[in-house]
């Protein structure tokens, strides 16, 4: 199932993970060129998965918080506070 997975990856412009394959189909163990991953697709039997949201949630929370500040503070010297030197 790797060389069908990582065929349908390079179809489907997408990584490994984000392939689906139909377990109770045993068909696709016998595919083995890219005409016939081809045709699962349009059949259904292989799938891309949706993109997970995680990460996007993760940082418009930090955002919100005030976290991740899109301006820069600096000290009247250049150097960011907090810094070793500065005082």
């Amino acid at each position: 199932m790797n060389l069908q997975r990582k065929l349908a990856a390079k179809i489907l412009k997408c990584g490994e993970n984000r392939v689906w394959i139909d377990p109770k189909n045993e068909k696709v163990k016998q595919a083995i060129t890219r005409n016939d991953i081809r045709r699962f697709i349009k059949e259904g039997i292989i799938k891309k998965k949706t993109a997970k949201r995680k990460k996007k949630q993760v940082l418009k929370k930090q955002q919100k918080t005030g976290r991740r500040n899109k301006e820069i503070k600096e000290c009247i010297d250049g150097r960011k506070p907090g810094g070793r030197g500065t005082e």
